[in-house]
C-alpha cells in the first residue's frame, strides 16, 4: 500500500516514509507535513522501491526492521540502481519499541482476500508487569548511554569472524547473498573489511546441516524457521550438546517456536545412555 497526502501543498521537498507500522509512519507524516513537506508513505520495502523508481523523492526515511525486506536491503537496491539520482537516505529504527510488540492472529479471515487477519499489538505496562517494565526501562537506558561509534557494519559477519578467530568453525543458513569478510585481528579492530558474495540455496543449506550434524562444524547462524533441522537423533554422528542463542526473536511466537524446535540441542540422544536400535555395516547408528 502507498498513500499520498498534502496533495494541495505548495511545491516543497518531497519525502518518502517507509515503515510497516501505521502508527509510526502516521507520526512521521504528521510532523513532517506540519513543517511544510510533501509526504508519501509506503508500508513495505517493495512498495517503496516501486514508488521511488517511478517518482524519486528528495529524501527517504526508512525503517530498519520490516518484514520481507529490511531498510538495509532497500538501501542496497536503491544504491545499485543506476537509473536513479542520488537520494539521501535516513535509516530509522525503534528496536526497543518493537521489543514490546507482538503479532496477534485473529480467529477470522479477511472478507476480500480470504487470508487470516493479523495485527500488531504493543504490550502495555500492565501486560508487561513490573519486572517486564523494569527490564524494558533498563534496556532503553543502556541503549541511550551506549557508544555506538564502533558498531560493526555487519554484525553477523563480525560475530562469525570472532568465532573463527577463537578456533571454531561456523556456517550460515540465511538468505544473504552479500557479506563482509573481516580479516586479521588488526583489520578487525580498524574496521577493514572485504566485500564478498556467498552461496545460498538448498544445496548450500544441506551441506551446512550435514557438516554440523557430523562434527565438521561447531556452530550455525540462521534466520530461517523452516526447511532445516539441526537437532540430534540416534542417526546423527555428532551428539554434542550445543548452546542456542535467540538474538532477535520474531514478532510471531509460532516462528520462534519453530526455530527452537529445529535447532535445540540440549536434550539430544546420548549414545552412552541410549544406544542405537541397530548399527549399519560400518558400525554407525541407524
Amino acid at each position: 500500500m502507498i498513500c499520498s497526502s498534502a496533495e494541495t501543498a505548495p511545491a516543497v521537498d518531497r519525502i518518502l516514509v517507509d515503515d510497516d507500522l501505521p502508527d509510526n509512519y502516521f507520526l512521521l507524516q504528521t510532523v513532517l507535513e506540519s513543517e511544510g513537506y510533501l509526504v508519501e508513505v509506503a508500508d513495505s520495502g517493495r512498495v517503496a522501491l516501486e514508488s521511488i523508481a517511478s517518482n524519486p523523492p528528495d529524501l527517504v526515511l526508512l525503517d530498519v526492521m520490516m518484514p520481507e525486506m529490511s531498510g538495509f536491503e532497500v538501501t542496497r537496491r536503491l544504491r545499485q540502481n543506476p537509473a536513479l539520482p542520488f537520494i539521501p537516505i535516513l535509516l530509522v529504527t525503534g528496536y526497543s519499541e518493537k521489543a514490546r510488540s507482538i503479532k496477534i492472529t485473529e480467529p477470522y479471515l479477511d472478507e476480500l482476500t480470504g487470508k487470516q487477519v493479523t495485527r500488531t499489538h504493543r504490550l502495555t505496562d500492565t501486560e508487561l508487569g513490573l519486572e517486564g517494565v523494569a527490564a524494558f526501562n533498563r534496556a532503553e537506558k543502556a541503549i541511550a548511554s551506549a557508544d555506538w561509534s564502533k558498531l560493526p557494519i555487519s554484525p553477523i559477519d563480525y560475530i562469525k569472524q570472532k568465532i573463527e578467530d577463537a578456533g571454531h568453525s561456523i556456517g550460515e543458513i540465511t538468505g544473504r547473498t552479500h557479506v563482509l569478510k573481516y580479516g586479521s585481528a588488526t583489520e578487525l579492530a580498524s574496521g577493514i573489511v572485504t566485500y564478498q558474495t556467498r552461496e545460498r540455496g538448498t544445496a548450500q543449506k544441506k551441506q551446512v546441516m550435514d557438516d554440523f550434524q557430523n562434527g565438521r562444524m561447531d556452530a550455525v547462524i540462521t534466520n530461517s524457521t523452516t526447511g532445516y533441522s539441526l537437532h540430534a537423533s540416534r542417526t546423527v554422528a555428532d551428539q554434542r550438546q550445543r548452546v542456542m542463542y535467540i538474538v532477535q526473536p520474531h514478532l510471531d511466537v509460532n516462528q520462534v517456536e519453530q526455530s527452537i524446535g529445529r535447532s535445540h540441542r540440549s536434550g539430544q540422544v546420548n549414545p552412552a545412555i541410549h544406544p542405537p536400535d541397530k548399527l549399519d555395516e560400518k558400525g554407525q547408528p541407524m
